[in-house]
């Protein structure tokens, strides 16, 4: 006679949790960038936010001009981001492109199921100083 024809049965409670994620935090704040028209293309990159507790999830970034109303204007097709890079970049050979941009950088968990975002802005001046003037 073989022991493995007795069948035991076991009663559990199996728990599957996913991490939730409560907040992002900057970790180096975005500083003023300046940019003359005219010059070749300039770029800076930014650093991933902070996530607590530290999921692993990934960001999603997106960029647009502040404009004080409570609906923000998309960026101008000389100013782009690359959320994969992280990654702002200008060229400009308009001078009507001129003035001072105040960028709003937005980061946001997607996979988590509460969504959670962080914000931050800066300004970018765009110059038309022509040598010169």
């Amino acid at each position: 006679m073989d022991d493995y024809s007795d069948t035991h049965t076991e009663t559990f409670t199996l728990l599957f949790q996913e991490c939730d994620n409560t907040g992002l935090a900057i970790v180096t704040p975005l500083v003023n960038q300046e940019y003359q028209v005219y010059a070749a293309s300039k770029s800076w990159t930014f650093d991933d936010y902070s996530q607590t507790p530290a999921c692993g999830y990934d960001f999603t970034y997106t960029a647009e001009i502040y404009t004080g109303t409570g609906t923000n204007d998309p960026l101008p097709s000389f100013i782009s981001i690359d959320s994969a890079t992280k990654t702002f970049s200008v060229q400009s050979n308009l001078p009507a492109d001129s003035k001072v941009y105040d960028v709003v950088l937005t980061a946001t968990i997607n996979d988590t199921p509460l969504s959670s975002d962080s914000t931050q802005r800066f300004l970018l001046d765009v110059k038309l100083d022509c040598p010169g003037d």
